[in-house]
């Protein structure tokens, strides 16, 4: 059967259903490529949850403020307990293998070599790298370099080790808990890397800010409900904030629409006179977008009925008098003879 009624809803199997319970039909995604294609078939979203995911990647876009002094000869080193040695600090979730979540701390300070930063970093107050030995000072993870225009320097930016600097993104190995590691494909029993973007961060003269933070990790979650997008992908939700496409809903055309037979319920069917049906997916051939959280108004002026509903019943009501009038001239009419 064929319908334009937009009202679905999930079954307790996880199929995407209408009120009388007709499973929607669409297109499965392919979770390697993340398109869809093959043949139609019934819509139902993994109702088993979402795995966690260790976190890997991360991406800061932020702003250093030029206008912070160099610290002086005499400053005290860095210390995670003194805010006084770091000019700025930002914070991000982060994951284990485990989808356990902690926080990794990232401490920014002005170097005496103009438009440069150390970079310092802590997993739950935990110095990241870890310390040499008990009263060391910690050492920075790596550095950040500005050019005069103060876009990031690429070349001088990247990770420190030993003093020594390896230009790229910063690369943090995280001491996550033994029990979580090691991360395939690694094999270290103590850590796991992280790798953190910041190509866009600049140094501008104004306060230090933080316009966007990601990572790709994530911890287990459990369906809540799904979306639909204006290109007929469903969308399953799941409880820790994870999309994930389950399907595309395949639109149906005619050649004679008005030959299709009513079922009753909003529903059509195919007909010799309407032709068969050409599946395809929204915005393709000649089908059109979807719109997902609405539904199609008629397109009737209500106003304008109720108003053409009183003027009619005002009229029969005039002819009713008129016949009325008629009626009682014609009797006393009779009554005169």
């Amino acid at each position: 059967a064929y319908t334009r009624n937009g009202q679905f809803q999930m079954d307790n199997q996880g199929f995407i259903v209408t009120g009388s319970g007709l499973r929607l039909q669409g297109y499965p995604v392919d979770a390697t490529t993340g398109k869809a294609g093959g043949a139609a078939g019934d819509i139902q979203l993994p109702a088993q949850g979402i795995g966690p995911q260790v976190t890997s990647t991360g991406s800061l876009q932020l702003n250093l403020d030029s206008r912070t002094a160099a610290p002086a000869a005499t400053a005290a080193p860095f210390s995670l307990a003194d805010a006084s040695t770091y000019s700025s600090t930002t914070s991000v979730p982060v994951y284990d293998q485990q989808g356990n979540e902690q926080t990794l701390s990232l401490f920014f300070r002005r170097t005496a070599t103009d438009n440069q930063w150390e970079v310092y970093a802590a997993l739950d107050g935990t110095p990241v790298p870890a310390l040499s030995g008990a009263g060391a000072q910690q050492d920075p993870a790596g550095q950040l370099t500005f050019l005069p225009g103060g876009k990031l320097d690429a070349t001088q930016s990247g990770t420190l080790a030993g003093g020594a600097l390896t230009p790229g993104n910063l690369t943090l190995d995280l001491p996550f808990a033994a029990s979580t590691l090691p991360v395939p494909p690694g094999t270290s029993t103590t850590s796991s890397p992280v790798v953190l973007d910041f190509s866009s961060s600049t140094q501008f003269g104004t306060a230090f800010g933080v316009t966007a933070a990601s990572q790709n990790g994530n911890a287990p979650g459990s369906l809540t409900g799904f979306g639909i997008g204006g290109n007929g992908m469903v969308q399953a939700r799941y409880s820790n904030g994870q999309t994930v496409n389950a399907a595309q809903i395949a639109l149906a055309d005619f050649r004679n629409e008005q030959g299709l037979l009513p079922s009753g319920d909003n529903l059509w069917r195919a007909t010799p006179d309407s032709g068969p049906a050409a599946l395809s997916a929204p915005g393709t051939a000649n089908l059109g977008q979807l719109q997902g959280g609405a539904l199609e108004e008629s397109n009737v002026d209500l106003t304008q009925q109720l108003v053409d509903m009183i003027t009619a019943q005002r009229s029969y009501q005039a002819n009713a008098q008129t016949i009325k009038t008629q009626d009682q001239m014609l009797s006393t009419l009779v009554n005169l003879r």
